[in-house]
């Protein structure tokens, strides 16, 4: 408190009264740093209340944590200066986590990617060397350095919205730094603190409680943003699947049987089997390079292409994919395999597993993948045997929790048992990608 002499000797009573009436002016002094520390545990409180319901926001987390780290520190020296005295050991340590915890904050917002988390305790490490040798001034300038980095970066090359989180941190940032100029600047011209009569007004707990209250409706609304993207990509994902499962063969075919379990809502792998004039029935399994959406639609090309070529040629079937494939997959590619099942078995690869045979791999030739060059060739071969198994790359590569994979022996092992218990075994052993098995 400021010195509010002339003091004088008085009695007993005038003693106890002046003592009181110093103990409420202390408390006025005190009282705007406990409601920021309330304040800011408040929003703490919030913020961690938010994650522990859905435990999504990392950033909530951290702003959550750092803002109770932030409500002991000013509690902390409310009580020192209400009581007397000097801040705990531990005070310069909780300091470091703080600091620590908005640099994870600001780096994951403004990056948008996992935090570097042993760089930044790296980092802190040094601060808290530096502030132990140092003294307690330079420990800040390599505390906020990545902070006050990504901000300006921020202001340079944001949105909107960006900026606006880059400006509210720097608010606070500023009024910590402005306790660091009084310290090491002789005549700073800057207050750290203003007086309303006898109320003792901090200016960092004021920002960092003004800042919190702007960050934590930034994050909460960039959750909230998040979560309908997600709703909305999930109703996206959600109708495809449904249209795929549309494309898959729906009627039985005599001696064909076959399963199609996706490794998400929609997959790469497709499988017809289609009735041809002659008599002949073209079976015929792919998988597309790649996950997700972009898979999915080039699924549907291929199965288009396939319902409107009228081939029974295992080799013509494959090159007409590969035309029409060509300059269509966006880089990628597909490998496909296609038997034709009449007098006799006959069947053309492009670049995918070979079909099994009464529990043998089939040494058969393999062309080009599709959709890499407009015109590749393609082989027949015939194949003789009482089981024809194929499957996609999901069986052979499904990998269990040591990272061994189900590979070509397993595979062929069970291939002559029923599509489902292949499938099942591929699944139970670990599945990563879709698995086909006709």
């Amino acid at each position: 408190l400021r010195d509010e002499g002339p003091y004088l000797l008085a009695g007993i009573d005038e003693a106890r009264i002046a003592a009181e009436a110093g103990r409420l002016r202390m408390q006025r002094a005190v009282l705007p740093g406990a409601l920021m520390c309330f304040a800011q545990f408040g929003l703490a409180f919030i913020l961690l209340t938010f994650w522990l319901r859905s435990r999504e926001s990392v950033a909530q987390l951290l702003l959550g944590l750092f803002l109770l780290a932030a409500s002991i520190n000013t509690g902390s020296a409310v009580i020192m200066v209400y009581r007397g005295g000097t801040l705990a050991p531990w005070w310069p340590f909780l300091l470091v986590v703080a600091y620590f915890l908005l640099a994870a904050f600001t780096f994951l917002v403004l990056e948008k990617r996992r935090p570097p988390y042993p760089w930044l305790a790296g980092l802190a490490a040094v601060a808290l060397i530096v502030r132990y040798t140092l003294g307690p001034s330079y420990y800040i300038l390599i505390s906020f350095s990545l902070p006050l980095w990504l901000c300006a970066k921020a202001l340079w090359r944001g949105t909107r919205d960006v900026r606006g989180f880059a400006v509210a941190l720097l608010a606070y940032l500023s009024s910590v730094m402005n306790i660091l100029a009084s310290q090491v600047i002789p005549g700073w011209p800057i207050p750290v603190q203003i007086y309303l009569g006898y109320m003792q007004v901090w200016f960092t707990p004021l920002m960092t409680t003004a800042a919190a209250y702007a960050l934590m409706l930034f994050v909460i609304r960039s959750a909230a943003q998040d979560r309908q993207e997600k709703l909305r990509l999930s109703g996206e994902l959600a109708a495809a699947a449904e249209i795929q499962a549309l494309l898959l063969p729906s009627g039985a075919v005599a001696g064909v049987e076959s399963v199609y379990v996706p490794a998400a809502e929609v997959g790469g792998d497709f499988y017809q089997v289609l009735d041809r004039d002659d008599g002949t029935c073209v079976v015929v399994v792919g998988d597309v390079s790649g996950k997700g959406l972009k898979a999915a639609m080039l699924v549907s090309v291929a199965i288009g292409i396939l319902r409107n070529e009228k081939s029974s040629s295992p080799a013509a079937v494959l090159s007409a994919l590969n035309r029409g494939l060509h300059g269509q997959t966006g880089g990628g590619f597909v490998t496909c395999c296609c038997l034709r099942l009449g007098e006799r078995i006959t069947v053309a690869n492009a670049g995918h597993p070979p079909p099994y045979t009464d529990g043998q791999e089939s040494a058969i030739p393999s062309g080009l993948p599709l959709g890499l060059v407009a015109e590749a060739d393609y082989e027949e071969a015939v194949l003789n045997g009482s089981v024809m198994t194929l499957v996609s790359d999901g069986v052979i590569e499904a990998a269990n929790a040591a990272g061994e994979l189900f590979g070509f022996e397993r595979t062929a092992a069970v291939s002559t048992k029923s599509a489902g218990e292949i499938a099942e075994a591929a699944r139970a052993w670990g599945q990563n990608d879709d698995i086909t098995v006709v």
